[in-house]
């Protein structure tokens, strides 16, 4: 698994703008954070914060090249009391004045100068930037990793594919050899049957000749001309049966 932290965590480092992760991000006084070529891009056309349009100006120092914000109608001052918000409450995270840091609803909270929130913050922000690139680096390791051996298990499997198809095709082309031989055998076989058939039927027909003739002598009526033909024809006739050809 990747020790990747999820994205709801760093939703606080993507730039409203391009969405994606700080690029040299800098802050406004009213705490949002933008890429700098987001926010000059867009204060080309808006002249004021992307998040607070119709309330807020901004525009650049030309001293420290860093951006502030210029506040119209009061939005600088406390709506209260009418103060400068020169505060940001620790506890509650939220700008405040000097008035309302001695009241009750801020009683036991820690304080700290907004421009020293404003730098912890930026540390912190930066501190995760650092470790967001290295979840980052890890992932695009790891994805480099995979493609690697993604490529290389796509090269196995089509050597894979063309091995079995290679394999199948000879085992096809085997039993298309063996099917030949076996209706060659089986035609063989039948042809031997048909022989064996005719060499019988050829037997019997001559065994019924000869019974024929053997038949045709027993109406020799006269003795020695049935003698005579059993000498020199009959014995022979009857001494060779169908048996002795098969």
């Amino acid at each position: 698994m990747i020790p990747i932290v999820q994205y709801n965590n760093y939703y606080h480092l993507r730039c409203s703008i391009c969405t994606e992760v700080f690029t040299e991000p800098v802050s406004l006084n009213c705490q949002h954070t933008f890429c700098k070529s987001c926010i000059q891009q867009s204060l080309k056309t808006l002249q004021q914060c992307p998040l607070k349009p119709k309330l807020e100006r901004v525009e650049q120092s030309s001293d420290h090249g860093e951006w502030r914000q210029r506040t119209t109608a009061g939005q600088d001052m406390c709506s209260k009391h009418n103060e400068t918000l020169q505060l940001f409450c620790d506890t509650d995270k939220r700008l405040i004045c000097v008035v309302c840091r001695d009241g009750r609803a801020h009683e036991g909270h820690k304080f700290k100068p907004v421009k020293e929130a404003q730098d912890d913050i930026m540390e912190k922000l930066v501190s995760d930037l650092i470790y967001l690139q290295e979840d980052i680096n890890m992932v695009v390791r790891f994805l480099e990793s995979e493609r690697g051996i993604t490529a290389n298990m796509r090269e196995r499997n089509v050597r894979l594919k063309a091995e079995i198809s290679s394999q199948f095709e000879e085992l096809r082309e085997q039993l298309r050899l063996r099917e030949e031989q076996a209706m060659r055998e089986i035609e063989d076989m039948d042809m031997d049957f048909e022989t064996k058939l005719t060499e019988i039927e050829e037997v019997l027909a001559e065994g019924w000749e000869r019974q024929a003739i053997l038949k045709s002598a027993m109406n020799i009526a006269e003795p020695r001309e049935f003698v005579m033909w059993w000498t020199e024809k009959g014995e022979a006739e009857a001494r060779l049966g169908p048996r002795d050809k098969m």
